[in-house]
């Protein structure tokens, strides 16, 4: 028998939705630029998941997603495409607007460092004011929830000093 001592779910109920994909990119460029562009490394576990009609030009625009093992087409040529979460700074932006349904979540392996990245992601974009909801979800994205706010806070600036360890 396996026995799990962290967090243990299920995509849907460790995850959250994105309600206007345009903002939530651009901010995650924005958050996440770099020398080289936008830095991925940090992404690692983390999935993207979304519904697209399934159009030609769909199916092309989003076909890194479509590619992935989690993906069908309904009867009425919808797709449901879930995908490496890092892969949506290569997504067209003229094509944000036929993503519907989109989530944010922390894969397959729900270790506690990729649902600390999650919850952080969330975090960033709802201080940012970028549409986010985890309503859905069975976990509660307080990040730093069970520790002192002053500890929290004397950290948070050390970081923004610079003084990182």
């Amino acid at each position: 028998m396996k026995i799990r001592s962290d967090f243990v779910s299920n995509s849907s109920s460790c995850s959250f939705l994105v309600a206007d994909v345009a903002a939530f990119a651009a901010k995650l460029r924005e958050l996440c630029a770099s020398a080289d562009g936008v830095d991925t490394w940090w992404m690692n576990g983390l999935t993207l998941s979304f519904d697209v009609r399934g159009t030609p030009e769909n199916k092309r625009a989003f076909a890194d997603f479509i590619d992935q093992l989690y993906c069908w087409e309904d009867a009425d040529g919808d797709v449901y495409a879930s995908g490496d979460f890092s892969r949506i700074v290569d997504v067209d932006p003229s094509t944000y607007g036929e993503m519907k349904n989109v989530r944010v979540a922390a894969g397959e392996s729900y270790e506690s460092d990729c649902v600390n990245r999650l919850a952080l992601l969330y975090m960033a974009m709802k201080a940012s004011g970028v549409a986010v909801d985890d309503s859905g979800t069975e976990r509660g994205f307080a990040l730093f929830g069970d520790m002192p706010k002053g500890l929290v806070e004397a950290a948070l600036a050390a970081y923004g000093k610079g003084k990182t360890a």
